[in-house]
């Protein structure tokens, strides 16, 4: 089926049925032969027409569109396509989903194409994933629109008409990883599900956690209130992760992990190995004691020399930074410094920082600290004007994590594969320096109209 190539989208449009015996047909060989060699920006599969698809039909096409993604950096994707299909599309796949989803090809074009630079074009996003909110609204600002993030669904509805785009239902993969947690309150917040076995230690992804660790994370909270139960395997695993954690100084909690579903025995195994157990989420996050441990450092224990792949991909942890950064603030960066040492910081100045862990091919941290004006002038799109230094530093979360996403994306055009941890913030110098202090690493320093951002890349 030839694709119908437009701004350099390229659209296939199926019809009728969508499934395993003829999802292959879509697009054949010479199909994938001719949009890989007209270097597309977008390649996309409409679902218009589709009256039916199943997981099959659409697992094939996502494995044929992973592949011309990979030889040409094309965003690819599903689009045109009513709210059934996206969420039947958005369960199928889950955690997992690292394509784009776009509701019409007029929002596609906003992601994809030649870039308008249209600021009279005024686009109202919003989604119930906050941080995929953000990555949207982020990437229509540097692409040159007028955006707007709606807070919540009365924000969207209210204001909906004032807009000349409404983007509801769409999902940028570009940046999307695997793992299964959140963060609150500086505090990364797993779910557990089901029965608690030996199994969870395959399901549980081991390096993101160790990578939590170095980044600084020092609270780590398991949500049980659907467990309906766990066994000693499940039990075992959970106490070496506790024994584990508090080599960085960090603690683990289970929070809903009700008296029926386990035995006493097994609470006290949990108990003795450093867990605190709290009857419900709710308790846990009321509990402002146990909060305090997620605002220091943890310690980092291991001390690791910089490696040539890490040197020569500099340029990409820099250009994903500092190129975000000069967007979302408009203003220009200028280098004012590149050594190789422990991150140095003027302790007597007020800074928020961030740092994020990359782990696959390459292992390493990025840490970004920032004075509280230019991180406002960064997080602008993100947080209200009235908005308190906690809500900036939230922002500021979420922003660094997008810079995360974008720095993912630009290695893996270069064959190198990671994942990210999610970010953590700092509002005290000290504390990121107590988490890095043992640690060399490249620091450049940047202006910003004469406002100092300090950029540090380190194992």
């Amino acid at each position: 089926m030839r694709p119908i190539i437009k701004n350099s989208i390229a659209v296939f449009h199926p019809q009728g049925f969508l499934d395993g015996n003829n999802a292959p047909f879509v697009i054949g060989i010479s199909d994938r032969n001719f949009v890989l060699q007209k270097k597309c920006d977008a390649v996309l599969v409409s679902l218009k027409k589709v009256v039916f698809f199943n997981k099959n039909g659409i697992t094939m096409l996502v494995d044929i569109l992973r592949d011309i993604r990979d030889k040409i950096d094309a965003v690819v994707g599903f689009c045109d396509y009513d709210v059934k299909k996206y969420k039947t599309i958005f369960d199928m796949f889950k955690n997992d989903l690292d394509f784009s989803l776009f509701e019409n090809m007029e929002i596609a074009s906003l992601f994809a194409g030649p870039s308008k630079k249209c600021e009279d074009t005024k686009v109202l996003v919003y989604s119930d994933d906050g941080d995929q909110k953000n990555q949207l609204a982020i990437e229509l600002y540097e692409r040159g629109y007028s955006t707007t993030i709606a807070k919540d669904k009365d924000f969207l509805k209210s204001k909906r008409d004032s807009f000349q785009i409404v983007i509801e239902n769409s999902y940028l993969g570009i940046y999307s990883s695997k793992i299964a947690a959140h963060i609150k309150d500086n505090i990364v917040v797993y779910t557990l599900q089901n029965y608690i076995d030996s199994n969870v230690s395959s399901a549980f992804d081991l390096n993101y956690h160790q990578n939590s660790l170095k980044v600084g994370f020092k609270l780590f909270v398991f949500d049980a209130t659907r467990v309906s139960s766990m066994n000693v395997h499940g039990v075992n695993f959970l106490s070496k992760l506790s024994i584990s954690a508090a080599e960085y100084g960090a603690t683990i909690c289970i929070a809903g992990l009700k008296s029926e579903k386990i035995t006493n025995r097994f609470k006290n195994e949990l108990e003795d190995s450093g867990i605190l157990l709290y009857d419900s989420l709710y308790k846990f996050f009321e509990d402002n004691d146990i909060k305090k441990e997620s605002g220091g450092a943890a310690v980092n224990i291991r001390t690791k020399a910089l490696t040539k792949d890490l040197i020569s991909a500099l340029p990409m942890f820099t250009e994903a930074a500092i190129c975000t950064i000069e967007a979302m603030s408009s203003q220009s960066a200028q280098k004012s410094m590149v050594e190789i040492q422990k991150l140095k910081i003027d302790s007597d100045k007020k800074f928020f920082s961030s740092s994020i862990a990359l782990y696959g091919d390459i292992e390493c941290m990025i840490v970004l600290v920032f004075p509280i004006s230019l991180a406002k002038k960064s997080c602008a799109l993100l947080i209200e004007e009235d908005d308190k230094e906690e809500d900036v530093l939230d922002a500021l979360g979420e922003f660094v994590n997008i810079i995360g996403g974008k720095t993912k994306a630009l290695l893996a055009k270069e064959g190198i594969n990671v994942n990210i941890t999610l970010p953590r913030t700092f509002a005290k110098v000290e504390d990121i320096l107590d988490t890095v202090e043992n640690n060399k690493g490249v620091q450049i320093d940047f202006l910003f109209d004469s406002e100092p951002l300090h950029f540090f890349l380190t194992k």
